[in-house]
């Protein structure tokens, strides 16, 4: 016959079991079902889903601090990528206006093509090409402006005195209050006319001297990032190196 003490030990032990395995069960919940679950967002992002994120709910405190730190790189490296991906497109864009540019510009016919190249690639409403000279001063060369826009083409020369402060260096403005800020007055006052509310104006500029004026602007605000910046560059580069060809061209004549 079973003694008492045998049956407590007996039913002490079965407790003990019941315990463990509950505390097993909270362990799998707790710890290995969300590292299986971060361990399978990992390999979904190495294999390309770059969207995946881990659940940060999900676990004890340090595993949702590993999921926290994982969304964290993942983040940077969808934005490095993202940014890449822009910067190689804003080149493309930009060697492209390169072999636009390649013909004689001597009508507007001939800029739109590398002005468009730049607008589109931008998303802005207008892109324009001005020659300087210090005898004939502003001349529009050519450009180009969106389906969408409805003002009519700003024009530096109705400013020229002010216009002027663009060929000393670039004046570039994310929205109205920075223009008003940094722009000269009858600019501004033109800009509010026309509806314009991001603008750049840079210098073409060869060797030390100043060729004309490339102006590229929006009627939404925007933010100028620098990959942006450095293709408006890149495209006053060549439109003041295909500025200068053609006068030397007309020289010989």
């Amino acid at each position: 016959m079973i003694s008492a003490g045998l049956w407590l030990t007996i039913g002490a032990t079965l407790i003990a079991l019941a315990i463990g395995v509950w505390l097993a069960v909270q362990i799998i919940r707790q710890v290995a079902r969300p590292i299986r679950a971060l361990r399978d967002v990992v390999a979904a992002h190495a294999d390309g889903s770059d969207d995946a994120r881990a659940d940060v709910l999900l676990g004890t405190h340090e595993v949702q601090q590993v999921a926290r730190a994982f969304n964290v790189l993942a983040d940077d490296r969808q934005r490095s990528t993202r940014r890449q991906a822009w910067d190689l497109r804003l080149h493309a864009a930009t060697d492209e206006i390169a072999t636009a540019l390649t013909a004689a510009p001597t009508t507007d016919v001939n800029w739109r093509p590398a002005c468009e190249r730049l607008g589109t690639v931008l998303g802005m409403d207008s892109v324009l090409v001005y020659s300087w000279s210090d005898a004939d001063g502003f001349a529009p060369l050519g450009g180009w402006a969106s389906a969408t826009y409805q003002g009519a083409r700003l024009v530096v020369p109705q400013a020229v005195a002010e216009a002027t402060r663009a060929l000393d260096g670039p004046l570039t403005a994310a929205n109205p209050a920075q223009m008003a800020a940094t722009f000269p007055e009858g600019l501004v006052r033109a800009a509010r006319r026309e509806g314009v509310r991001a603008w750049t104006l840079r210098p073409l500029i060869v060797g030390d001297s100043v060729v004309g004026v490339a102006s590229v602007w929006s009627t939404s605000d925007h933010c100028w990032e620098p990959e942006e910046i450095e293709a408006v560059d890149r495209f006053t580069f060549y439109a003041a190196r295909t500025i200068t060809e053609q006068r030397y061209v007309e020289s010989l004549r």
